[in-house]
């Protein structure tokens, strides 16, 4: 049996203005950051519900020092 092509789509946070992040995505239970300070990037497993809340915070550097590192 052919595997089907997955339907999940790519969410791309806007980083904005954020000293933080450079970019800040999720596909697939899997949130991918890419930190300013240095260029690092780090994949996170967490829910497309947890990203959400991340990508809505007032702070995305305050949400992730608060609740995923």
């Amino acid at each position: 049996m052919a595997q089907r092509r997955s339907r999940a789509k790519t969410i791309v946070a806007d980083v904005g203005d954020s000293e933080c992040f450079t970019d800040l995505r999720f596909r697939n239970g899997e949130a991918f950051a890419t930190f300013a300070r240095d260029g690092s990037s780090y994949s996170y497993e967490m829910s497309r519900a947890d990203f959400r809340e991340w990508m809505d915070a007032d702070s995305l550097g305050k949400f992730f020092n608060s609740f995923i590192r």
